[in-house]
């Protein structure tokens, strides 16, 4: 997916920066994943709830990709 997107491409450009924050609307986040730093409050768009645990498995891998950590050796940067 990163490689379609052409993901390595724009990282030669920016790496990103610590003063951007990026909101993922979907059905929660594991929230304990180490490739994601989630905000203390998070929410379950799907069932509407303060809780951003997982209600399916569409919400983790789209933050993943929306957000992940770089170059620490774990998940998909």
């Amino acid at each position: 997916g990163l490689l379609r997107v052409g993901a390595p491409r724009a990282w030669e450009i920016v790496r990103g920066s610590p003063d951007v924050t990026i909101a993922v609307i979907d059905e929660g986040v594991e929230l304990g994943h180490p490739d994601l730093l989630l905000h203390p409050q998070s929410w379950n768009a799907s069932d509407d709830l303060p809780d951003g645990s997982p209600t399916g498995n569409h919400g983790t891998p789209c933050a993943g990709i929306a957000a992940a950590r770089l170059d620490n050796g774990a998940g998909v940067a």
